[in-house]
């Protein structure tokens, strides 16, 4: 156990860790569905139970318990480092952005399903102030902080190492599969892929988190607002009725004009994250510094007060670091160059521009059988939903 990071077993563990908490998962869902689960206020322990203890709890203890690190250590490998206060309002109008663009993807996901015979469920529920209330805290909050935990949290952090695509696509096909709903797994793939994208970017879990909660309280908010009294809002009905028309051709239009837009207001929130993303890193080397020149009574010989010599220090280390990996990994800078986008994309995406390490295909078959199992599951309720 002392040698997993050298053994580079991240993967392997961190699988074993997800399949488990899918297998749970899944089982609980089976249960339910037999009616094993129906007695007053089921509904409420069993999102208890899975957001806070299956979601949250297991994936952080267990990864501290096989790996022994401290819950400090835990949670900064699993990227909850603090942002500043520009990280968070652009990851909520990063949320909104999303938020549009899921409804779209979710329209024409479910306008597939309909051609293949799919029946939709009708949703039925109570609407009151207080469920109102309940849903912000179960359907938004928990699952912001829960969900991302298992999958921005542990899977990508266990994964990443072996390449930033490899780790966004397995991440992102596991967090739509987890959903064990074929209606949901559309979207949320592609929500999960961009929420990985925004992790890396940013070296933090928490824009991830607050996009999280921001799609999850909007669609929420929007569900009340209109089947509820006490919510209606005018505003709402004009929003929705502003993007349909009776004309096709002018809705087509309208439609393509605001998923654009969206596209462009993704787009430009990635690049305003990695810009906060490399200052957080720059700041978290500037404090290891000078604790490092307090330690060794350097602090006559190196001015950290001084931003241009940490600054040139700082790119002097990325660039050394870089170096290493390449020696390590045996692949030049030539050849770099020569993947053109792949390459390019793995460096920016990785912390401290590091080349990705060789992955080995026995240390993901946990992660396998999770896709496997995840995919029965959902299939099945593809199956359910076409009989």
């Amino acid at each position: 156990m002392e040698n997993l990071n050298k053994k580079n077993n991240y993967a392997f563990y961190g699988g074993l860790i997800y399949f488990i908490i899918l297998i749970t998962f899944l089982g609980i869902k089976v249960c339910a569905y037999f009616g094993l689960t129906n007695f007053y206020g089921a509904d409420i322990i069993f999102k208890i139970v899975v957001q806070i203890g299956l979601m949250f709890v297991v994936p952080v203890c267990l990864y501290k318990i096989i790996f022994k690190k401290s819950f400090k250590q835990t949670f900064l490998n699993f990227g909850f480092k603090k942002v500043s206060f520009t990280t968070i309002w652009v990851s909520v109008v990063a949320g909104f952005f999303m938020f549009m663009l899921v409804n779209y993807f979710s329209s024409v996901w479910s306008a597939l399903l309909e051609l293949i015979g799919y029946k939709f469920s009708a949703g039925t529920g109570s609407f009151s102030v207080l469920d109102f209330v309940l849903n912000i805290l179960f359907i938004g909050i928990l699952p912001a902080i829960c969900e991302e935990t298992t999958h921005r949290g542990l899977v990508l952090s266990t994964t990443k190492h072996n390449g930033a695509i490899r780790a966004i696509v397995l991440t992102g096909f596991l967090f739509g599969l987890m959903h064990l709903n074929i209606v949901q797994f559309g979207y949320a793939s592609l929500v999960g892929m961009l929420l990985c994208v925004v992790t890396l970017i940013s070296r933090s879990i928490v824009p991830a988190m607050i996009m999280h909660f921001t799609n999850n309280f909007l669609s929420v908010f929007i569900t009340f607002s209109q089947n509820s009294t006490w919510l209606k809002s005018n505003i709402v009905d004009f929003l929705l009725s502003a993007f349909s028309s009776q004309s096709f051709i002018l809705t087509a239009v309208m439609r393509i004009l605001i998923v654009t837009l969206c596209l462009y207001g993704i787009v430009w929130a990635i690049s305003k994250l990695f810009k906060e993303g490399k200052k957080l890193d720059y700041l978290n080397f500037k404090k290891n510094l000078q604790n490092e020149i307090k330690k060794n009574g350097l602090e006559n010989e190196i001015d950290i007060n001084n931003d241009a010599v940490v600054l040139g220090l700082y790119r002097e280390v990325n660039m050394l670091n870089l170096e290493k990996q390449l020696s390590e990994q045996k692949i030049s800078f030539r050849e770099i160059l020569s993947g053109g986008l792949k390459n390019a994309t793995e460096l920016v995406l990785s912390e401290k521009m590091t080349a990705p390490k060789k992955a080995n295909k026995k240390d993901y078959i946990f992660y396998y059988l999770a896709l496997f199992f995840g995919s029965v599951g959902t299939i099945l309720t593809l199956i359910l939903g076409l009989i």
